[in-house]
């Protein structure tokens, strides 16, 4: 992500950031840095306190790891608690751009069909063959997924996105998941 002014890097923050698309699990099992923690996370980033933001993972990975849902998480904070140097950079930038952090899980079916669809059709046949999905989808997940997805890609016809980036956005849109980690 290079330009937060571009409206393709606004229309990935706000579906990363959408908790319909991308969860944290059941009961938020896989949350490391909760929004009211991120504030305080970013500036020891930023100002270099990198053992403040260490000890802070290496609490989160032991308060974490007596749920087994955990797993995950547990591993990715005692990863990045262990090497922060390392991933400072990353890290940073990913803080910058969300306002909680931790191992996320898609909620979408798979992509590679609608984003082809948004490719290669007008609008409004993309409006329908979402509606057809959302519909047809037989888990409620996918039905909110697919629902919330819908208005983002609204909001990126409306930024004037063209159809070409919005396809490969939908196709890839759970590689995002992969930007989150390290």
């Amino acid at each position: 992500m290079t330009n937060p002014q571009s409206p393709v890097e606004q229309l990935t923050r706000r579906i990363i950031s959408d908790r319909r698309i991308f969860t944290y699990g059941k009961n938020e099992a896989n949350r490391l840095i909760a929004p009211s923690e991120m504030e305080s996370f970013r500036s020891w980033l930023l100002s270099g306190e990198l053992s403040r933001a260490a000890g802070f993972l290496a609490k989160r990975a032991q308060a974490l790891s007596p749920d087994p849902r955990s797993k995950k998480a547990v591993a990715l904070a005692m990863r990045l608690s262990g090497s922060l140097t390392d991933y400072v950079v990353h890290l940073t930038r990913v803080c910058t751009i969300l306002d909680d952090y931790g191992v996320l899980q898609c909620q979408l079916p798979a992509m590679d069909q609608y984003g082809t669809v948004v490719e290669r059709e007008e609008r409004t046949v993309v409006e329908h063959f979402f509606a057809s999905k959302i519909q047809k989808a037989d888990k409620p997940w996918h039905r909110d997924a697919l629902r919330r997805l819908r208005e983002h890609l609204d909001w990126g016809y409306q930024a004037g996105i063209s159809a070409r980036h919005l396809g490969f956005l939908v196709r890839k849109i759970d590689a995002l998941i992969d930007f989150m980690e390290v």
